[in-house]
């Protein structure tokens, strides 16, 4: 199952490199080594409401978040920061519902953890949003693949 982690951006706690502050939280967890799996795993920010400027918030989030099988969203964190902030990514492909409900539990209490949800490479929007915006890496280990959004130098953080 593909499972992205979502996170805000401008949580004060992540801090303004909340892309590494991001990968030094998920991997102290361990979820993803002691599983010893094969994963792929992206990371970005999601571009929604640069991506889908006309489309009111609740359109945005019945369509881009909408989780099929596994629903570990904190909607109301979510919206917020769908209308002020940058939704950042955290894709990982080949994860078990047992490892993905592991590596939720472990970050609920990580300040801008917006929750989990399972994302579809068949629904095209979805595709869109989380499947085709940055490149991934695949491996034994865990190694993200840093990305850099449109017309951005800067990486996944856009900053």
């Amino acid at each position: 199952m593909n499972v992205a982690l979502l996170f805000d951006s401008s949580d004060p706690a992540l801090g303004w490199n909340y892309g590494d502050a991001v990968l030094r939280r998920v991997l102290r967890t361990g979820a993803l080594q002691r599983r010893q799996a094969h994963v792929r795993v992206s990371t970005g920010d999601i571009l929604t409401r640069v991506l889908t400027p006309d489309w009111p918030v609740a359109r945005i989030l019945a369509t881009v978040y909408s989780p099929k099988r596994f629903d570990r969203l904190r909607r109301q964190a979510l919206e917020a920061a769908v209308v002020n902030s940058i939704v950042f990514c955290w894709l990982v492909q080949n994860l078990t519902e047992d490892a993905a409900d592991e590596l939720d539990s472990a970050m609920a209490a990580t300040p801008g953890y917006l929750g989990a949800l399972d994302v579809s490479f068949g629904d095209p929007v979805q595709l869109a949003m989380f499947g085709s915006r940055c490149p991934s890496t695949s491996g034994s280990g865990v190694l993200p693949q840093r990305c850099c959004t449109p017309g951005s130098a800067t990486g996944p953080t856009g900053r």
